[in-house]
């Protein structure tokens, strides 16, 4: 592994003379496109695109804190035979040893001392802001932010989980043989624990993909405000008039191009993932078991139903499909105002093979869709 050769007070400097900004949210979730954003900051400095690593992702330039089995989730799978294991892309948040606080035996000296030597290496330490992206930031900011103190900020980006899971799905053969709903119930794991880490993190924000892409310039923006950077795309530089650089027209362009992403997948889901009733009484047994979940976050995400954030096809499609059961049936969920049975195997599966029981809490609580979610829809 490349790195800088430096001392305990060399690595406190640079953490102390520099801002130090993380990215996370879900694989396939839109950590890209904001780091890509971000990093042309003239203030900013990032990892670059052609470096040796996946996506430029911080995790696969250190050696010291865990990668969670991302990017080796082909051996995993043919290991399992049916790829159940809890690490890797669409799983690690399922693992009971994902989650990583201040308390995590990684929180050392020596530990920040090699993190910050091996990052240190990639990036331009003349710019006052570093930016790292790893989508697992999600479970373990508070070990991030106790080995980067005072200067960590957090931004986490989301998306409509059933768009992450179908998106994650093309990425790998081993996904295509799980039953569907695994890579959901991550997204509940995932989002949950950061829920419950918000409170104990000092500076982090929040932004949905879903906003982002259909507002690129207003919401990159309100980012800019939130992380004290001036001109290039901030307020200065719109109301002036004057046109940021090249590089950043091309890039919010390709967000705005990216606005109908999210449409590919919704088209996915509905022509084929409930063509069938049975595929539909799936789909209202998943929904039944996670939406409470999803809704505790605040996000506004609709994994039932569908709704303004993505999916609104499933209300048409299921109501149009589905045949109400039996009053007297008490295995039943209400699913685009119809009743149908649930398949209770399913929502078993989802919590018993994975070990996953969290229940939803919304009190007491600084939800992800609060006062932190930057770009919301007006």
């Amino acid at each position: 592994m490349l790195r800088l050769h430096l001392s305990v007070n060399d690595a406190i400097k640079i953490i102390r003379n520099h801002s130090i900004v993380l990215i996370g949210g879900p694989h396939r979730g839109g950590t890209t496109i904001l780091w890509e954003l971000i990093s042309l900051h003239r203030s900013v400095s990032a990892f670059g695109s052609n470096i040796p690593a996946d996506f430029s992702e911080g995790s696969f330039l250190q050696s010291v804190l865990p990668t969670y089995g991302v990017g080796n989730e082909e051996s995993a799978c043919f290991r399992h035979r049916r790829g159940v294991s809890t690490a890797g892309l669409g799983r690690y948040a399922l693992s009971p040893y994902a989650h990583q606080t201040e308390n995590s035996p990684l929180n050392r000296e020596d530990v920040r001392t090699l993190l910050v030597s091996e990052w240190g290496r990639y990036w331009d330490l003349e710019r006052p802001v570093l930016l790292e992206k790893t989508p697992t930031n999600m479970v373990s900011a508070r070990l991030l932010q106790a080995l980067f103190a005072p200067s960590a900020s957090f931004l986490f980006i989301s998306r409509h989980p059933l768009a992450v899971e179908l998106a994650e799905r093309r990425m790998s053969r081993c996904r295509r043989t799980d039953r569907f709903g695994l890579g959901s119930l991550n997204w509940v794991a995932a989002h949950s624990i950061l829920q419950a880490d918000l409170p104990s993190l000092a500076s982090a924000r929040v932004i949905r993909y879903e906003d982002l892409v259909r507002s690129p310039w207003s919401c990159m923006s309100k980012v800019a405000d939130w992380l004290g950077l001036e001109g290039a795309y901030g307020h200065a530089a719109q109301t002036s008039g004057r046109l940021p650089d090249a590089d950043f027209r091309r890039s919010v362009l390709r967000a705005a191009v990216s606005n109908r992403t999210n449409a590919k997948y919704e088209a996915e889901y509905c022509g084929s993932r409930l063509a069938t009733a049975a595929r539909r009484a799936r789909h209202c047994a998943l929904g039944a078991a996670l939406q409470p979940h999803v809704t505790a976050l605040g996000l506004g995400y609709d994994l039932l139903q569908g709704g303004d954030l993505g999916f609104a096809c499933i209300r048409q499609r299921i109501a149009a499909k589905l045949v109400p059961s039996a009053p007297s049936n008490p295995a039943v969920v209400d699913c685009g105002g119809q009743r149908v049975e649930a398949e209770q195997a399913i929502a078993d599966m989802l919590q018993l093979r994975t070990g996953y029981r969290g229940q939803p809490q919304t009190h007491g609580v600084d939800v992800l869709g609060g006062n932190r979610l930057l770009c919301a829809r007006m």
